[in-house]
């Protein structure tokens, strides 16, 4: 059996930034690596909801985090986690 082959290009996209959909503040990626921690939130919503069929997508910076953690009427749970670096 013998086959007929093409070279073929494929593009790559390399994420350079993630922006805040808060504040819009861009934190800048080298290597795949964020210069800065960043909350990412992907949330698909089941059918009790209002949102049901819809999935919500966003990212917010550590700045924006800390103005939204202080407007919860209940106090959300916090604890310390050991960081490994490897």
């Amino acid at each position: 059996m013998s086959f007929i082959t093409e070279e073929v290009q494929q593009t790559a996209h390399v994420i350079k930034a993630v922006v805040c959909d808060i504040c819009g503040k861009e934190i800048k990626v080298n290597s795949g690596q964020p210069e800065e921690d960043f909350l990412h939130v992907q949330k698909p919503w089941n059918e009790e909801s209002r949102y049901f069929g819809v999935q919500h997508t966003f990212d917010v910076c550590a700045s924006c985090y800390s103005d939204i953690l202080v407007q919860f009427q209940v106090k959300i749970k916090q604890e310390k986690v050991r960081v490994v670096n490897i």
